[in-house]
């Protein structure tokens, strides 16, 4: 019986894995094309897990994800902006105040 409760916990750790590592994509992605849009510089091309917390949306359960990143208007000063996913749907895209080009 031990080695079921075992894989049941590695399928549920593996899952958990590959939805974190698509919805990272996706949010790098969202920010990159907001930016693009915007015509402002997406910094380091990357976005960074700020927080992870379970939430109910619509009924259901789901992780409420916060990523963070940089962008800048010019190139010379770096501003933050935030990603926030529910599951894997847009909830929030919030970018510090700066100049418009």
């Amino acid at each position: 019986m031990e080695p079921i409760i075992w894989l049941t916990l590695l399928g549920i750790v593996g899952v958990l894995w590959v939805t974190n590592l698509r919805a990272r994509e996706l949010a790098t992605a969202l920010a990159r094309d907001y930016c693009t849009r915007e015509q402002l510089q997406f910094l380091d091309d990357t976005v960074a897990l700020a927080y992870l917390r379970p939430t109910v949306e619509r009924g259901r359960l789901c992780w409420r994800r916060r990523y963070h990143f940089e962008f800048s208007e010019h190139g010379d000063l770096r501003r933050a902006g935030y990603i926030e996913l529910a599951g894997l749907t847009l909830k929030d895209l919030h970018l510090e105040p700066y100049e418009i080009v």
